[in-house]
Parts: structure tokens; C-alpha cells; sequence
């Protein structure tokens, strides 16, 4: 990576560098200086090879143009872009200036553990509606991940590096050099496949970042790229439960839609997503709380290389999203919410698929008395009784074991149904045996 130096001048000696942030695969971060303006920048020099690719060049200022035209509170603004010729040599460098945000990425916030429950809802809506806002511009991001997310020093999240993955896609000297382009532990199974992309990409993103910030780690761990990525395609993501994190249950529902391998399965888009977390956030009741307070430090986020991203077509503009922040107060954020998810025990559901199965043979067994001419009302009702148990045993376990989409309460109250008319019928089937043998 070519270091341009502290002191170096770009744009006519409009942006002079003062230290470098942090540097990636791609590019390298400065803090600047706009003399124009007065005031500090963050400048993203890229790679000098990537300004050799002429469909590379293309794309870039084309994104960037399409980025700088968005202006909302949860996405880091483009201010300008441009190309430095180094002095010397026949080398080019293009380089986007960006609004500097003073705090740090939500990589680096990450390092010192998994954030508290409310915190981490709130910086999740903060994302999906910067997210949103792109969206209805046409704007996928497709590299939704903590290294793109930047926390303010008041401890609001802002989204940055819109289009650079898009950009850099395909790129021969990338590709000659064997750089794998991507970042698979957030990457959305079209993503993994190639298929066309959508405003649903960047909600499986955010579902994995969800997951992060609740439990300090991604759902599918650390592998190496190829097992990164058919776990992505294949394997189901664990629940937050079972990797020891206790979360109100509303919250798991959502990670686990936002996560469906197939996007018609996910929200329909980031505003949908962001909806369904601040109810959960309405119902925890409001308090104020100085929202990830230990974030209010100097930084700057870290670069880190881009996914491999695949260009698709302009979506709708989503419908408008229902954010309500308390006036005078970003942080306003519920008390702490009660109702921990608990993950679901299949021992309920398979103890009453086990009962409904009892409950044939006996039903059977009644029938067979009935047709036999022991037609007493007892016989009757034991066999109707152990037909619904049966029956009902049957149902409730088979749903209770292969429907998530309802909360584990559901899920428990439907296999406990099935066991309890179960039991009851045994019971009754029992005193009856014992009524009969106590005449003979």
C-alpha cells in the first residue's frame, strides 16, 4: 500500500493529511484538514492498482456521486472525490472525502465485549434507518458490518462505505494478486451464490450484527472463507440462547426472520426490520440512559476489505419508518427488558409426540370393545378422550418442534396441551383397569 505521509496534499493542496486512521485491503484512512473549509475531514485513499482498472475508476465516481446525495443523520456523508497524481512516478490515486466522525467503529467497541441489550437495539435501528434512506435512493450496501459502522462521541450509530464493494467487483488486479473480496461471516447466501442483490442483502447483514453486539461473536464463528461460507448456505444459525446470551424472546423472532436463508423470508426491507425493534424497545418502557456511554472517546473506524457485492437493480422507496426518539433526548431508550428468551426444551414436545403415539393403541383397543358390544358410556368416553388426546398430543408436538416462527411460549403451552390430554386420558384409562379388575 502506497503511504502518502503526514503533511501530504491532495486536491490542489485543498486537503492536507495529518495521520493515518486505520488501512485495509483496499485503501488507507486520514484524518485531513479542509482548508477550504476549515474544518476535519476523513480521506479514503485506494489502492494505486485499483486506479489502473478503468471499469473500477468508473464505477467509483459513478458511487460516489450516487452516496454524496444522501443526507441523513445515520450515514456518514461523501463530501467529495477525487484522483492524485504522484509526483515522481505514473501512479494515480483516487481518494473519497468523508465527513469525520469523532468516536470509534463499532469494531473497535466490540473488542471490549458484547454491548447491553438496549444499546444494542437502538445502534441496530440506527443502521437499518440510515440503510433505509439508501435504499430509496437505489443504494445497496452490500458490506453492512462493524469495521462500515461508527459510533458518535453522543453515541449514535452512522453507516459509511456505500458502494465501494460494488466498485471494486471484479477487478483484475484484485483478482490477479488472489484477494478474496468479500467478507463472509456477514454475507447473505445470494451474496455467496452470486445471485442479484437487494435492500433484504443488508438485512441479513444487520441480522448478524445483531447477533454480534448481543453476544460478542458472529452466529457462524471463526473458519476459514470456504466453511464461512457454506454455513452460510446450509447451516441454520444458532440462537443467541444457545451461546449463554439471555435476550427478551421478541428479540431472538426478529434475528431469526432477518436471518432466513431465502429473502422472501426476511423483512421485506430495513424500515420493516427497524419497525419491529422499536415496538420491542416501546413495550421495555422509556427511560433516559446515556446510550453506550463508554464510547466517547477519539477514533476513527477501521478499513477493512469489502464483500463481494453483485449490482442489482434500484428498489421502491420503502415506507416511511415509525422511529420515535424522545424530544431532546437521542438516547431515550426503555427500561431493561424482562421476559428473557429461553430456549425452547424439546423434551415437552417430544414427551407428548410419545404420549399422542400411546394414545392410538388405546384408542384402538376401546374401539375394538365397542365393536365387541362392551358398549358401556365409560368405554365410550375413554375411547373418544384418547382419540383427541391422541390426536391433539400429535399435532401440538409436531408444530411445537417444526414452526419457529412463533415464541418459545407457543411453543411450550401447544406441547404441553398435548402432553396433559394425554395424561389425563391414561389416567382415566388406568382407573378404569383398575375398576374392572376390582369386579372380577
Amino acid at each position: 500500500m502506497y503511504d502518502l505521509g503526514e503533511g501530504a496534499e491532495l486536491g490542489a493542496g485543498r486537503y492536507r493529511l495529518q495521520a493515518a486512521l486505520g488501512s485495509g485491503g483496499m485503501a488507507t484512512v486520514y484524518r485531513a484538514l479542509d482548508d477550504a473549509l476549515g474544518r476535519t475531514v476523513a480521506v479514503k485513499v485506494m489502492r494505486p492498482e485499483l486506479a489502473r482498472d478503468p471499469a473500477f475508476r468508473q464505477r467509483f465516481r459513478r458511487e460516489a456521486r450516487l452516496v454524496a446525495g444522501l443526507n441523513h443523520p445515520h450515514v456518514v456523508s461523501v463530501h467529495d472525490i477525487g484522483e492524485h497524481h504522484v509526483p515522481g512516478t505514473q501512479e494515480s490515486l483516487l481518494y473519497l472525502v468523508m465527513e469525520y466522525v469523532e468516536g470509534e467503529s463499532l469494531l473497535d467497541r466490540l473488542a471490549r465485549g458484547p454491548l447491553p441489550t438496549e444499546d444494542a437495539l437502538r445502534c441496530a435501528v440506527d443502521i437499518l434507518e440510515g440503510l433505509g434512506a439508501s435504499h430509496a435512493q437505489g443504494i445497496v450496501h452490500r458490506d453492512v458490518k462493524p469495521a462500515n459502522v461508527m459510533i458518535t462521541s453522543s453515541g449514535w450509530c452512522k453507516v459509511l462505505d456505500f458502494g465501494i464493494a460494488w466498485a471494486a467487483e471484479g477487478s483484475p488486479n484484485l483478482t490477479a494478486e488472489g484477494r478474496f473480496v468479500g467478507s463472509p461471516p456477514y454475507m447473505a447466501p445470494e451474496q455467496v451464490v452470486g445471485e442479484a442483490t437487494d435492500g433484504r442483502t443488508d438485512v441479513y447483514a444487520v441480522g448478524i450484527v445483531l447477533f454480534e453486539l448481543l453476544s460478542g461473536r458472529t452466529p457462524f464463528g471463526d473458519a476459514p472463507v470456504q466453511t464461512l461460507l457454506a454455513r452460510q448456505l446450509q447451516q441454520a444459525p444458532p440462537t443467541l440462547a444457545e451461546v449463554g446470551v439471555r435476550v427478551p424472546r421478541a428479540v431472538q423472532d426478529v434475528i431469526t426472520r432477518a436471518l432466513a436463508k431465502d429473502p422472501r423470508d426476511r423483512f421485506e426491507d430495513a424500515h420493516l426490520m427497524s419497525s419491529a425493534i422499536g415496538r420491542i424497545l416501546e413495550r421495555g418502557g422509556a427511560r433516559t440512559h446515556a446510550a453506550m456511554a463508554d464510547v466517547r472517546r477519539r477514533g476513527a473506524a477501521r478499513v477493512a476489505e469489502p464483500p463481494r457485492p453483485v449490482r442489482s437493480s434500484p428498489l421502491p422507496p420503502p415506507p416511511v419508518a415509525q422511529r420515535a426518539r424522545a424530544a431532546g433526548s437521542p438516547h431515550l431508550i426503555p427500561e431493561p427488558l424482562d421476559e428473557p428468551y429461553v430456549p425452547y426444551s424439546r423434551t415437552a414436545s417430544r414427551f407428548g409426540f410419545w404420549a399422542g403415539l400411546a394414545g392410538i393403541p388405546l384408542f384402538s383397543l376401546l374401539y375394538h370393545l365397542v365393536e365387541e358390544g362392551v358398549s358401556r358410556p365409560p368405554v365410550a368416553a375413554l375411547a373418544l378422550t384418547s382419540a383427541v388426546a391422541a390426536l391433539v398430543g400429535l399435532i401440538c408436538s409436531a408444530r411445537a418442534l417444526s414452526h419457529p416462527g412463533c415464541g418459545p411460549g407457543c411453543r411450550h403451552g401447544m406441547a404441553g396441551w398435548g402432553v396433559f390430554l394425554n395424561l389425563m386420558a391414561a389416567a382415566v384409562w388406568f382407573a378404569w383397569l383398575l375398576g374392572m379388575a376390582g369386579q372380577t
